[in-house]
């Protein structure tokens, strides 16, 4: 199995795929990647070129191509599977997956529901584009992930300020811009074999400006009606369909008011954040990644009948926006919290500590579980009430 990433969302995929009894290939651009050091063949990769991956591949003869959630890697993914004859995601569908603006217009071609959007390549095309929506609005750059760019803005004064900021995150030179949809902000993560989309989870958001956008609260399952919920599961099914992407993990990202859902991204890969290994076995009762695994290896995953059930919520932690980190405490005993699940750390002490720009940013995160939401919520209250960050 040829794992393309290394990083702390990889690492139990590695690991799985080890405990299958399935040799390991794991690529990645950085030498320091902590799954580097897991694989039974570990490659620093020199490129983001796809054409080194497809001869790695070649090389190793690998029977399966995976990632779990780096978004940069999925067109990567499915060039290799498509040169090894491999089951993976399609050319097309990983192109409509990777670049928000191709994105955007072919679910508005299937008529889903999203909001409506420009794109520009210049703040002086942006200045004028924009003049077709109505502020708020939201600009990201056309093909990154993880909050990387993302603004929100009230007028053109914030266009003027924040567009190069978001322009130069982007590798292809291009942003979208997109009016600002009211609402509760959903993700849903699922798994589709043979055209058939399982829904895994499906949790609403909380964020922070900062002014980028992050993300900081996902909980399971999410504070709306079953019936609600219902129509997220159709419109995401609906855009998947949309996206030709049948096959593989999927992660989707709705706001849901009282017009119903609106799709805002659409991903051809996991979630991260650890959700498919350490979030979604809690709600559907199976080792989602086994199943990861099994797909990419041309293999049945034989997904179980199953009914979401219990509350999960991922905590990500605030912590001071400046100072040097000099130690972190009550992290023991938040841990011996009943219904907390795992809690852990990507800052350290003596780390320079800064205000909050993309996902990685966040200084750690706390999972915790309960019988519903607001059991699970309350579980990671009390953790992070515990957890001190003492800075210098």
């Amino acid at each position: 199995m040829m794992i393309l990433g290394a990083g702390r969302n990889e690492i139990p995929a590695i690991k799985k795929a080890k405990e299958m009894g399935v040799k390991t290939l794991v690529c990645d651009m950085n030498e320091n990647a902590p799954g580097l050091r897991l694989g039974d063949y570990n490659i620093v990769a020199k490129t983001r070129d796809p054409a080194e991956y497809v001869n790695i591949a070649k090389r190793y003869r690998i029977n399966g191509v995976m990632t779990v959630s780096v978004e940069s890697l999925v067109r990567t993914i499915s060039i290799i599977a498509e040169e090894m004859g491999l089951t993976g995601i399609s050319r097309d569908a990983a192109s409509k997956v990777t670049n928000k603006v191709l994105m955007k217009k072919a679910l508005k071609s299937h008529r889903i529901p999203c909001g409506a959007f420009v794109s520009a390549t210049s703040l002086g095309e942006a200045l004028e584009n924009v003049k077709k929506l109505k502020f708020p609005i939201v600009i990201k750059p056309a093909d990154r992930a993880g909050s990387r760019g993302v603004f929100s803005l009230e007028d053109e004064k914030d266009l003027n300020k924040y567009f190069n900021t978001s322009l130069s995150e982007s590798r292809c030179g291009e942003v979208i811009i997109e009016e600002f949809i009211d609402g509760i902000e959903s993700t849903v993560d699922s798994i589709t074999y043979k055209g058939k989309t399982h829904v895994l989870g499906i949790s609403d958001k909380e964020k922070i400006h900062t002014p980028n956008i992050i993300a900081m609260d996902l909980t399971f399952p999410p504070r709306y009606t079953k019936e609600m919920q219902g129509a997220v599961r159709e419109t995401v099914c609906r855009s998947l369909e949309a996206l030709s992407v049948d096959f593989g993990p999927s992660h989707v990202e709705v706001i849901v008011n009282d017009r119903g859902p609106h799709v805002i991204e659409v991903a051809g890969r996991a979630g991260g954040g650890l959700i498919p290994s350490d979030v979604l076995p809690h709600l559907c009762g199976f080792d989602v990644i086994e199943k990861y695994i099994k797909l990419a290896l041309g293999e049945d995953p034989q997904i179980p009948e199953y009914a979401l059930q219990n509350g999960v919520t991922l905590r990500f932690f605030k912590t001071p926006e400046r100072g040097t980190l000099k130690s972190i405490t009550g992290a023991e005993e938040a841990g011996r919290i009943d219904g907390v699940m795992k809690i852990s750390f990507t800052i350290k002490r003596g780390d320079v500590l800064k205000p909050l720009k993309e996902d990685n940013d966040r200084g750690g995160f706390v999972i915790a579980m309960g019988k519903d939401r607001t059991q699970a919520s309350a579980v990671a209250d009390r953790a992070e009430e515990m957890i001190k960050f003492n800075v210098k």
